[in-house]
């Protein structure tokens, strides 16, 4: 498939240690059959702040609007009345599932935490938090994340 982003961001300093950042970003996917195809809209705010010259924390927010594949067991008419188009899948195994393709909006708010520990290394830590929503229709996601980040 095809990934197109298109993002606009601007950031200010308010002081040396403290950052505010904003950004739009509109994105599409092109996949080989159209079910798959998808485009969002999302804006981002999120504040920095340099607790020490080596620990930095983040907590940021954004809102998306666009294209969401659910997936289901059949028979969910509750999802079929606001889907725009299914289709069957076996990526989960047996029994199938049936992949929805439907317009919603998703909540994101994430904190996030880095520290260098040399030039070369720093580790990385994160925790984000996502509900999609459409109608009665609501998904929640935890999405944790850790890294080590080395640079040369």
């Amino acid at each position: 498939g095809r990934d197109n982003r298109f993002t606009v961001r601007a950031g200010v300093g308010l002081t040396d240690r403290l950052r505010l950042e904003a950004a739009y970003l509109y994105e599409t996917f092109n996949a080989r059959d159209e079910f798959w195809d998808w485009s969002g809209n999302t804006a981002l705010g999120r504040i920095t702040f340099d607790l020490t010259s080596s620990l930095q924390v983040a907590l940021a927010y954004s809102y998306r609007n666009g294209d969401v594949i659910a997936y289901a067991r059949p028979p969910r008419p509750d999802i079929v009345a606001i889907s725009s188009k299914q289709e069957v899948v076996d990526t989960f195994g047996f029994p199938f599932y049936t992949a929805y393709k439907l317009r919603g909006s998703t909540n994101s708010v994430s904190v996030s935490a880095a520290y260098t520990v040399n030039k070369n290394i720093s580790l990385e830590m994160s925790y984000e938090y996502q509900n999609t929503f459409h109608g009665s229709l609501d998904y929640e996601n935890h999405l944790f994340e850790a890294k080590v980040a080395f640079g040369y």
